[in-house]
């Protein structure tokens, strides 16, 4: 879903670079969440580390749940070609 909608969103001439550093920031993403889980294992055990990882996940959602007016506000101030 996510690849789809940002290839439609995106205009054809930037579409090749937008597309390159997308997946860089994804891929980089799943690195930075292993060396966390593995940090938090290491302090909490498995279990622990599993529960830290979604109470820190459901807060940053509710975070941006709560400041959809801001989040709206950013987007509409994008210039859309």
């Amino acid at each position: 879903m996510r690849q789809t909608s940002f290839h439609l969103l995106t205009p054809d001439h930037v579409r090749g670079r937008a597309f390159s550093v997308f997946n860089m920031f994804s891929q980089g993403a799943n690195s930075v969440g292993a060396a966390e889980i593995g940090f938090m294992a290491s302090l909490l055990g498995a279990p622990g580390s599993l529960l830290f990882g979604c109470v820190l996940g459901g807060l940053l959602t509710a975070g941006m749940l709560g400041d959809d007016a801001g989040i709206t506000t950013l987007w509409h101030g994008v210039a859309h070609d």
